[in-house]
């Protein structure tokens, strides 16, 4: 995807094994933030700072629908699967988590912390989401909270193993602590790995027992 305005921000779909560029998608008028593509592979959405997000149909890649719900920057972008119905769950930069029924093609749901929301992860049950605070909020497929974790550094980027029994999360400020917690112990926090020495966010598994995280001063890759 693009970050430059003058191109309309668009995003490139590439062939993933043979890098042969397929479709370039103009929408959005400025950067796009995240993408995402549901389970299925049915759906795309995208997030962009200019207060939108924008659903493609991951096939042909035609434009679907745009969410104009939020009053800033759009952060982060998921779509997920509930009794046979897809919803598009969005963050941004006016503290909002939404959830946003594709069918009816409106927001059902929404919350709001004291802060900005930035990073999004969703497992087969749960929605994890933080930002500008110490902390990370979950919800459950209804948007309802179910848990606050709290942290000892404000947590930037988040990621669940395949399985779901996992939540990593990287690391915006000082200790620079990138974060394991176990789901089935209720989110308690089983290791924090102290390596990184500036902000760290992008974090995922490479299967359910292998994390890896990318930051620091010197861009170190940790396995």
């Amino acid at each position: 995807l693009a970050d430059n305005p003058k191109d309309g921000s668009a995003i490139r779909i590439y062939n993933y094994q043979t890098g042969k560029l397929l479709k370039v998608l103009k929408s959005h008028t400025d950067i796009v933030n995240d993408l995402a593509f549901s389970r299925d592979g049915k759906y795309l959405i995208s997030g962009s700072k200019y207060k939108t997000a924008k659903i493609w149909n991951g096939k042909t890649f035609e434009l679907i629908d745009t969410i104009k719900f939020h009053t800033n920057d759009v952060y982060a972008v998921k779509i997920i699967k509930k009794a046979n119905r897809y919803f598009a769950i969005t963050v941004g930069d006016d503290n909002k988590i939404a959830f946003y029924n594709m069918q009816k093609r409106k927001v059902i749901k929404s919350d709001k912390k004291p802060y900005n929301l930035d990073y999004l992860a969703v497992s087969k049950n749960h929605i994890a989401v933080c930002g500008f605070g110490n902390e990370i909020q979950i919800y459950n497929y209804s948007l309802n909270p179910i848990k606050t974790i709290r942290s000892e550094t404000k947590p930037s980027g988040l990621a669940y193993s395949s399985n779901g029994e996992f939540l990593i999360a990287g690391t915006g400020t000082s200790p620079r602590n990138v974060n394991i917690y176990s789901v089935k112990r209720k989110y308690k926090k089983i290791q924090s790995f102290q390596k990184h020495t500036n902000a760290t966010i992008a974090v995922a598994f490479l299967n359910n027992s292998t994390a890896i995280s990318v930051g620091g001063e010197n861009s170190e890759i940790y396995i």
